[in-house]
This record gives C-alpha cells, structure tokens and sequence, in this order.
C-alpha cells in the first residue's frame, strides 16, 4: 500500500509540473505533492524528515501518521480538478499579452518606495515598536494591533517582489537587507518570503529562470529558516537582541535539517495528529469559512479548539481532513475553482494586479500547510472582494464616462 501511494504522489507531481507550464495555479498540488514526497521518503526510507518541533512525530504511530499522504494526494486531485473545469485560468495572464519590458515603467520607483514604507509601518505597528524590537520570549506581550499585522503579512510578499524592479541594484541590496533585518526580530516563518519573493520578481523582470539564482534563493531560504528557528528558545529576542546573538555566536549548522522539517514535515505531522487525536467540530468549522469579521464571530473560540499545543494550530488541511473526504473536495474544488476564475479576473485588469494576484496565491499554498483555516480562507473572500470591486468600477466606467464620451462625440 505505501508503494502504491507513493508512486501515485509521484505520478500526479510530474502532471503537475508538466501543468505548470501553462498555469501557475498548479503551483498549489505541486507544493502539496512535494510536501508529501519529500516527507514519505524521509520517513520510511530514510530519517531526515522526522526532526520536527514539539516532537509531533514521536507522538505518532506508523498507522496513524500514513493515513495523512491519502488526504495531501486527495486535496491534491480536487484542486486539480477544479482548475481543469475553468480552460485557460492562469495568474500571469497578463504577462502574455505583452512583453515584460512594459511593465517596468508602470511599477514606479515612487510606488515601490511608498509600498515598502507602508510594510515597515505595518510590521512596527503590527507588533508593537517596543515589542519588535525588544522582548522577553518568542510570545508577544500583547502589544501591537492585529489588523496590522494582517496587513503587514499581505504586503510584505508584494514588497519584496517587487523591490528588484528598481533601477538600481545598490538600492534593491539596501533595502532588502533593511528589511530583513526587521522581519528576523520577530522570529517568524515569514523570514522565508523575502529572498523566496524577491526572486520570483527577478523572473518576472528578466522573463527567465536563473539556476545560479535560484540555487542562492534556496541557500538564502534555508539560511532564514534556521536563523528564526535558532532565535526562538532566546529568553530575550526583538531585532537588537537577534543582532547582537548572531553576532556573538553565528548561524547553527545543527538546526538547519529541523529548520528545513519545519517548512515541509511538520504540516504532515501535523495534519496527521489532528485527524488522529481530535474530532471534526462544526461549529468551529463554520466559524472558519465564514465570511463575517472576526468581531461577529467567536474568535476566542474557534481558535481554541483548533489547537495541536500553545503554539501549533491544527493545519488548515488536518481540520478539513477531520470532516473526511467529501469536505476536502469540495473545499480544494472549489478553492480552485475561486482562484481560477476571480484570480484569473483580477490579473487580466494589468500587470500590478497580476503581481499581487500571485503573491496572494503563494501566501494561500504557504498558510493552507500550516496555520489555520479562517487564515487561508480569509484570503479566497479578499480575492472575490477585489474581484467584485474592479468588476464594479468597470460598471460604473462603462455606464457614465464612456456613454458620457460617446454622447459628446454624436452631438458632435
């Protein structure tokens, strides 16, 4: 049986690698199938992938913990599906229109230095200024506005995408260095965005794949992953304290395979020990598609029977996995089918917005593997919301200025 789920993991990846070509809405099954892949082998075969945190793999039987891989593949197959049943959805739509060599004019320097001033701005108040900077522990003492930090976690992918198209390269290092420097005092996975986004704005500048770039951006990924990890049993952490501990006592080659783990195995596990040790609440569950602000919902609530521990909410994929096989699907299908065709929407209207509909999308495959479901799925209502908004200024345009326009020129 583990033969035959992992020849179909294998199987359906290079479909979705050979898709990818044509859509980058296939980059979701291809992260989820990677997952799968690299933990299956890491597992049974050899033991790279189990050196997660909290020890969720020794919480684990052989039984349960494979029972996991049916539900990846499965969730897999529905978006799949529901990307086929919408022909020629992709995000960069806009981008086949036209040369890339047009789109550099339109993201000003002006823009990019405004938007990059706005994710600082977000990022201080988002966690509090004394808070980011210096603080006891890995936890917040509560300080800083959540609303803030929502928005600081939208814009900061989009910030670091779209840094490498300023003129010059002094002020793309410069800035970019710059903001890690404050993203590393929050000991957060988001660390991993910045050279990860930096580089796909490299490919959409260039309209080509460098391998010895990528091979740096993947160095660079390995190498934020670990200093986050490494900074989080600190008794005193914030930016200043991060600086001065790297400083003192460099990067810990010992951490990077668990640094690693963290971004691939841990979901698995994770999603195996919800499924295993938990079971399916509805009422948790509505409260997590549902579109209503947190305000009007019992917030409190659902995040606290969504936990593995303090720290480790269920996975978005572990809590749907609890309601079984039907609601995977239709989730996953229509997800897909949300993407394919109000992602597909939004990117055609230009080349900004087709950016920011791919940034969106990544930070859906990223959140949707390890942190809760009201957090993914807040993200599909603000692609339809985007959608709906453009669809009426398009409505409103076409109505008043253009029949306005058209009246002048008759009366002419």
């Amino acid at each position: 049986m583990q033969i035959i789920t992992f020849a179909m993991l294998c199987v359906l990846l290079l479909f979705t690698l050979n898709k990818l070509k044509k859509s980058l809405f296939y980059l979701m099954p291809f992260i989820y199938l990677s997952v799968s892949i690299y933990t299956f082998v890491g597992t049974e075969y050899l033991n790279f992938a189990t050196n997660v945190p909290f020890h969720f793999f020794e919480s684990l039987s052989d039984t349960e913990y494979q029972n996991i891989y049916f539900y990846y593949l499965f969730a897999s197959f529905s978006f799949i599906l529901g990307i086929m049943s919408c022909k020629n959805a992709d995000i960069l739509i806009s981008f086949k229109k036209e040369k890339v060599t047009k789109f550099t004019p339109k993201v000003q320097t002006k823009y990019i230095l405004a938007l990059y001033v706005i994710t600082i701005l977000f990022v201080h108040m988002g966690n509090g200024i004394e808070n980011l900077y210096y603080r006891e522990g890995y936890e917040s003492d509560g300080s800083g506005i959540t609303a803030f930090r929502i928005l600081y976690t939208m814009t900061l992918p989009l910030t670091c995408l779209l840094l490498p198209f300023l003129r010059f390269k002094l002020a793309r290092y410069l800035l970019i260095s710059i903001l890690f420097i404050i993203v590393q005092g929050t000991c957060s996975r988001n660390l991993v965005l910045l050279p990860a986004c930096y580089y796909i704005g490299v490919f959409l500048r260039d309209q080509k794949i460098s391998i010895p770039k990528g091979i740096i951006t993947l160095i660079l990924i390995v190498f934020s992953v670990n200093i986050a990890m490494q900074y989080r049993d600190n008794q005193i952490q914030g930016v200043i304290p991060n600086i001065i501990f790297y400083y003192k006592y460099g990067l810990d080659y010992t951490i990077t395979e668990y640094a690693i783990n963290y971004l691939s195995s841990f979901s698995v596990y994770a999603s195996a020990l919800t499924i295993h040790e938990h079971q399916f609440n509805f009422s948790s569950f509505i409260a997590s598609v549902n579109p209503l602000p947190s305000r009007y919902i019992d917030i409190d609530g659902m995040i606290e029977s969504q936990r593995l521990n303090k720290y480790a909410p269920f996975p978005a994929i572990g809590m749907l996995a609890l309601g079984g096989p039907l609601v995977v699907f239709t989730y996953y299908y229509l997800a897909a089918v949300i993407w394919s065709l109000f992602g597909s929407f939004v990117a055609s209207k230009s080349k900004v917005l087709s950016v920011a509909t791919l940034m969106l999308f990544i930070l859906f495959c990223f959140l949707s593997l390890q942190y809760n479901l009201r957090s993914v799925t807040r993200l599909l209502y603000y692609l339809i919301l985007i959608a709906i908004i453009l669809k009426l200024i398009s409505i409103i345009k076409f109505n008043f200025i253009e029949k306005y326009r058209i009246i002048r020129l008759s009366k002419k």
